[in-house]
């Protein structure tokens, strides 16, 4: 599978995302946010879409606990 890359960071760094992501309340934000980083840090793209299918998973537990 071809590596993925961000050809333009504007700046950020995965440090700062990570800050970043701490402070976001949207979770459709926090995965877009988690995906940038994600590939900064190397992952691969199926990788990122298994993360997020988990993330995703978890999300929704998350949802019928506080319902």
């Amino acid at each position: 599978m071809k590596q993925l890359k961000v050809t333009n960071t504007h700046g950020s760094t995965v440090e700062k995302l990570k800050e970043y992501e701490r402070t976001l309340k949207n979770a459709s934000s926090l995965k877009r946010v988690m995906a940038v980083r994600f590939v900064m840090e190397g992952c691969q793209g199926l990788g990122v879409a298994r993360s997020f299918m988990c993330i995703a998973g978890d999300f929704a537990i998350q949802d019928q606990r506080t319902a």
